[in-house]
């Protein structure tokens, strides 16, 4: 065997433990610390940002400081998706439109992550520094792991399709207000499915219906 085919053949050895390196995260846990600041930064709030995982049903729950709370439950292969609610001393499991869920998504399609600073361990994994940039031409600075991708392409809102994990990452709204959401733990484990049923104290109603009560 020359040397030059021993080079490609060993250049090929590494490409392929790399691309079998990557996995899937379809089961376990996910627990973000988050941080929220207004555009002044008068206003702060810390918590916690906890994604559940098993196959396509996917458990996010946002516990914040001040209170808040906000937990959602879908399932893409039954096509369904719950937001659970507590109203005065009444428990409700909002029914939601996950085509709607979907299609909002639509503006965040085609992104593409460019760019690679600094390394650093997040969360027990090597993260990349990247750069994301949509096509409204708005960016953001992102950290990431390839070593895992999102099992369900829509479990990431603002990043649908994305082949890599995001560690590190904020979210911007139209009043300026930031999200910070940095990784604390990622836990491969097995999920039990009660964990993503709606508790028996929770009356489902629509959420057309959840807006009457509002008014």
């Amino acid at each position: 065997m020359n040397r030059k085919l021993f080079s490609l053949l060993v250049l090929f050895s590494f490409v392929s433990l790399g691309l079998q390196a990557q996995k899937p995260f379809t089961e376990g846990t996910i627990v973000y610390n988050v941080n929220v600041e207004s555009p002044d930064k008068d206003i702060q709030t810390t918590g916690t940002y906890t994604f559940t995982i098993k196959g396509k049903q996917i458990r996010k729950e946002l516990k914040m400081n001040n209170g808040y709370e906000d937990i959602l439950i879908c399932n893409s292969n039954a096509h369904t998706a719950y937001s659970l609610q507590k109203k005065a001393d009444k428990k409700y499991a909002i029914q939601l439109d996950i085509d709607d869920i979907e299609n909002k998504q639509n503006k965040y399609l085609g992104f593409k992550i460019s760019g690679k600073g600094k390394d650093k361990k997040i969360a027990g994994y090597l993260a990349q520094k990247g750069q994301i940039a949509y096509n409204d031409g708005n960016t953001y600075v992102l950290y990431y792991s390839d070593e895992l991708y999102p099992g369900d392409e829509n479990m990431y809102d603002r990043f649908p399709g994305i082949k890599v994990m995001p560690l590190s990452f904020y979210y911007k709204d139209d009043k300026g207000m930031v999200m910070n959401f940095y990784a604390e733990k990622i836990k491969v484990e097995p999920i039990e499915n009660v964990v993503f049923s709606i508790p028996s104290d929770y009356k489902i109603i629509s959420h057309s219906e959840y807006m009457q009560m509002n008014k």
